[in-house]
């Protein structure tokens, strides 16, 4: 809800600006062209060109748009944040291999661990698990 009253806020900011011919904002790149936007149906609807009608429901467009283009943009920062974090810790279980080798961790533990974080990198546990029921499936057959 407070991102619906943010892009609201910056909607209406975008079309007090167009409305009133100010120069286009610094900002993102869906702020700028919602602005231009704004700022051609205003000016086309002063010389005539268009009715309030049409200039109505194509500002309901433009809205609609811009908050789609916002949604879009948070939910591309939002991965891009979760893609840096899943680095990092494929980082951290890289230290752990290396440790684990020079350790003399087992070769399954080694492999796991790989596993787990080429898991993290691609934002996926399914390898990692099949791959663990693969192991444990085997060392129940070579306990029989």
């Amino acid at each position: 809800m407070n991102n619906d009253l943010t892009y609201r806020k910056d909607f209406r900011l975008l079309e007090l600006g167009a409305s009133q011919n100010a120069p286009m904002p610094d900002g993102d790149l869906e702020d700028q062209m919602c602005f231009l936007a704004l700022r051609s149906l205003y000016t086309d609807l002063r010389a005539g060109h268009v009715l309030r009608d049409r200039a109505s429901k194509e500002r309901k467009m433009l809205q609609n748009s811009y908050r789609l283009a916002r949604c879009r943009h948070m939910q591309q920062i939002a991965s891009y944040k979760q893609y840096q974090f899943n680095i990092l810790a494929a980082g951290d279980d890289l230290s752990r291999i290396l440790k684990g080798v020079r350790c003399g961790m087992s070769y399954k533990e080694l492999f796991t661990t790989a596993t787990h974080s080429l898991g993290k990198l691609l934002g996926e546990d399914v390898t990692y698990q099949a791959v663990l029921a693969e192991i444990r499936g085997r060392e129940a057959n070579e306990e029989t």
